[in-house]
């Protein structure tokens, strides 16, 4: 980056780029920093950069893979209490937060419509929310479903 813009970059600036990116697939950062340079006059900041990698890699699930994701878990759990054997487990962190919202027992009593609707009213709040803790690097909070 600093070669592109050509720019000298301070220690601590790299530190901070490190400190956020480290844990990303260096081939995935490759490929956001380059679609980052193509797309910005001028250098990238950490939240550029972020919103690329999330394009790449696709870190924040789409409505429609949280959506498929609490169905599988509503056929392979059950969703009344006194039916299931263990907490359902989910693909993202973002369909357990949804299932905590809505309710686990209210998602399986809801007819289809309903229950699109209920997801899709609340999964921009809670992308939102997850997308900040990882941009920030805090943990985003998930409860064990009661079962």
């Amino acid at each position: 980056m600093c070669v592109a813009y050509r720019q000298d970059s301070e220690v601590g600036t790299m530190k901070i780029y490190w400190e956020f990116f480290k844990s990303f697939d260096v081939s995935d950062f490759e490929k956001a920093v380059k679609s980052s340079i193509a797309t910005s006059e001028f250098f990238p900041t950490v939240a550029k950069i972020f919103k690329a990698l999330e394009q790449i890699t696709n870190i924040v699930p789409t409505e429609a893979d949280v959506i498929n994701d609490l169905k599988v878990a509503m056929v392979r759990y059950g969703t009344q209490p006194q039916y299931m054997t263990e907490s359902p487990k989910f693909k993202y962190p973002m369909s357990n937060a949804l299932a905590e919202e809505i309710g686990w027992q209210s998602m399986g009593d809801m007819r289809e419509e309903e229950f699109q609707k209920s997801v899709h009213f609340r999964y921009s709040a809670v992308a939102d929310h997850y997308r900040n803790c990882l941009y920030s690097g805090q943990e985003f909070p998930i409860n064990r479903i009661k079962g």
